[in-house]
């Protein structure tokens, strides 16, 4: 008997996680309204009547939705040992030479099965046994789906006369593109329950959009990186059960996927890791389509007071993802020594960055693809930021220096400063075409980074030679107008420069990092 037993554990799993998740939210608002006591007068009234209303709610729901599990658990418990009955009855009718058809009938095997003309008393026994247990699995199906009926959403609270538009709700997604400032009116206008509703049922739209408070992408994301491992798991089991039949193709998806898990399992790890030196991480963006994305924010992006998105560039995907989360908290920790008072910096692997540096990182395509994404991430954090307006600043390493560019030259970026480091070139010549104040721009390059091998130091002099450098002269040349900071030489390697040096930025001694987390703070350079 073919029956899938996960699809009712696993759904199981799901509804038990969503009664947890809405048991945790009226425990805060409990929380909230136990610091309201103080508060006397007609809008008190008002609010703890509003709070202990969304409390009864979620309670309510949680109540409802906990009765669930039991239904698909017991059905799957049934099911499962109606499933081993049939089989062992399939096997004991073979042993007769014999085979059962769909309805359970006993034939001669074929092809095609024919009908026994009479049936002796075994053949019978067998038949009789088999119809029982089809009946018992008849039974079972009908007592759960009975069970469940009577969990109808209204029951549930997400709908009936006070949630009448939550499934409405549920289908009106803004779209991605939409201005982040409409989608946080969007969420804002909907209820409680019509926002636990969203989040559970379309996490990975909710988890993409732009405009969406930190908290609630990151629960969205959450689910949605659980769903992503488990069908690469299933991927990885049906690829390791080719064994020997696997041809080259199928060894580079497996080696393909056990990357990525690896990097989803870093992501896991990090969301964990919430200690005295390591903030809270929130997973704001996460996909396993081609070499992957990962949008990580360590610390709240929405209560910091000082942001900075890291950009990573050439080799940046989801299976190096611990590299880049890692840089992010070395940059929070620099920002917090030079007296940030809150700091949220981000790893944005927001875009499909060149993976060959003479191949693919030449081309401005990669910068191109991506500056939309960038700019409206940008977007998002201003409209969901709480409190006194933010410092938000944009940092990209290599040619990550080269989508800042480019994004800020097409589409007008709203930060407080860009950072460009190690940079092969921003994709304009002048810094005006920037379209930020030229003490907003920041710059550095290590004396032995191999990447001045792509900056060509008479572009600034020469229109002819200008034209001969790939993305732009070198924003960390004092001829090119911003403001340039120091970093450390770097490892050397003569005559042109060494790999090491292009990532050493992030050593905890160099005075590059140090530098960064001022520009961060919004502090001054040393």
């Amino acid at each position: 008997m073919r029956l899938d037993l996960n699809a009712y554990t696993e759904e199981a799993r799901n509804w038990k996680t969503l009664a947890d998740a809405l048991t945790t939210r009226a425990n805060d608002l409990d929380q909230k309204l136990k610091k309201l006591e103080a508060w006397t007068g007609a809008s008190a009234d008002s609010a703890k009547a509003t709070f202990a209303n969304h409390r009864k709610q979620y309670a309510d729901v949680s109540a409802v939705i906990a009765r669930i599990p039991p239904v698909l658990n017991d059905a799957a418990h049934h099911l499962g040992g109606i499933r081993a009955e049939l089989n062992r009855l399939q096997d004991e009718v073979r042993a007769h030479g014999w085979a059962f058809d769909p309805d359970g009938k006993v034939v001669t095997p074929g092809p095609p099965p024919a009908p026994m003309a009479g049936l002796d008393p075994e053949a019978r026994r067998l038949q009789d046994a088999v119809q029982d247990q089809l009946e018992r699995a008849r039974r079972a199906d009908a007592d759960a789906a009975y069970a469940l009926r009577g969990l109808r959403p209204e029951t549930a609270g997400f709908a009936g006369p006070d949630q009448a538009t939550v499934a409405a709700a549920a289908t009106a997604i803004p779209p991605r593109t939409t201005a982040p400032s409409e989608v946080k009116k969007w969420w804002d206008s909907l209820s409680p329950m019509q926002q636990e509703s969203l989040l559970y049922t379309h996490s990975s739209e909710i988890g993409a959009l732009d405009g969406v408070p930190a908290i609630a992408r990151d629960r969205a994301n959450r689910t949605r990186l659980t769903e992503l491992k488990a069908q690469l798991l299933a991927e990885q089991e049906r690829l390791n059960g080719l064994g020997e039949r696997r041809i080259g193709p199928d060894n580079d998806r497996l080696a393909e996927i056990n990357a990525k898990l690896n990097g989803i399992e870093k992501i896991e790890e990090r969301l964990r890791a919430a200690t005295e030196t390591k903030q809270q991480a929130f997973l704001l963006g996460i996909d396993t389509n081609g070499t992957g994305r990962a949008i990580v924010a360590m610390g709240n992006p929405d209560t910091s007071a000082n942001l900075c998105t890291y950009v990573p560039g050439t080799g940046a995907k989801l299976a190096d993802v611990e590299r880049e989360m890692d840089r992010a908290d070395r940059m929070a920790d620099a920002a917090k020594k030079a007296d940030s008072p809150s700091t949220s910096v981000i790893a944005w692997i927001g875009y499909d960055a060149p993976q060959h540096p003479i191949f693919e990182a030449p081309f401005d395509s990669y910068a191109d693809g991506a500056k939309k994404d960038l700019d409206r991430f940008q977007d998002g954090l201003r409209a969901t930021h709480e409190g006194p307006k933010s410092h938000n600043v944009v940092l990209g390493h290599s040619y990550g220096s080269t989508v800042i560019g480019h994004t800020a030259r097409d589409e007008q970026l709203d930060v407080d400063g860009v950072i460009f480091v190690g940079s092969p070139g921003v994709g304009v010549d002048k810094i005006e075409e920037l379209h930020l104040p030229p003490d907003q721009v920041h710059a550095t390059v290590a004396e032995n980074d191999i990447i001045r091998q792509s900056n060509n130091p008479h572009s600034f002099d020469d229109p002819i030679e200008r034209s001969m450098d790939i993305h732009g002269p070198d924003p960390a040349d004092a001829r090119f107008g911003g403001h340039v900071f120091a970093s450390d030489p770097g490892t050397p390697s003569w005559p042109f420069g060494s790999g090491a040096a292009h990532s050493e930025y992030w050593e905890s001694r160099n005075i590059g990092l140090a530098n960064m987390g001022r520009i961060i703070a919004g502090k001054p350079t040393v």
